[in-house]
């Protein structure tokens, strides 16, 4: 059983430096060449696909892959959005930059100092979604004896996921960054985390 996780290309909040979250920013031109190099990272055969229901992940998914929207293989699951950073969302970083404590704490799942200010998700929230997602992924993979999948996420589902299965205190993906996950006597391992695909 093995998994890739993908975070998706670079976007046009990435390049801008702003605050994204469940914005649907669209890739940029050379978030659309990453995409289009990772196609020679990944497996010729694969399984399923499942994609995040923002753009930059779909097109990432579609661009690497080469599959089309009307692929049988594609599953779109909205828990594999990003988290929600509430009226953040759009705001440039450089007038709430991540070092802020709040931010940082809300990022990397430490704390729901945000919430009240700003309306973002609750972490734990996200936390839940996150892990339901991959465990019903792998259930899916059980059921239908599926062996390979590919996911196509954003970086906040890849840190949750990184930190609850692999115990990964913090994990940073850079833009079409990846990870092979694999199954074996019930525990996960990170087989390969790809270097950056292209800058």
């Amino acid at each position: 059983m093995r998994i890739y996780l993908v975070r998706h290309g670079q976007s046009e909040a990435n390049l801008t430096r702003t605050i994204q979250g469940t914005l649907d920013s669209p890739l940029t031109e050379l978030g659309k060449e990453q995409a289009r190099t990772l196609n020679g990272f990944l497996p010729d055969r694969f399984d399923r696909v499942y994609m995040s229901d923002l753009s930059r992940a779909r097109e990432t998914g579609f661009l690497a892959t080469g599959l089309s929207e009307s692929s049988e293989l594609i599953k779109t699951d909205p828990r594999l959005s990003e988290i929600h950073f509430g009226t953040l969302q759009g705001q440039p970083y450089s007038d709430f930059p991540a070092e802020h404590p709040s931010v940082r704490e809300h990022v990397e799942f430490q704390s729901d100092a945000l919430m009240g200010k700003f309306g973002a998700e609750l972490v734990s929230a996200f936390l839940d979604r996150t892990h339901s997602v991959f465990e019903d992924i792998v259930s899916e993979m059980a059921e239908e004896d599926l062996s390979t999948v590919l996911v196509f996420t954003h970086g906040g589902v890849l840190r949750s996921i990184a930190q609850h299965y692999l115990k990964v205190s913090s994990a940073k993906w850079l833009n079409c960054e990846y990870g092979v996950l694999e199954r074996s006597n019930g525990s996960w391992k990170l087989e390969r985390f790809s270097d950056h695909i292209i800058d």
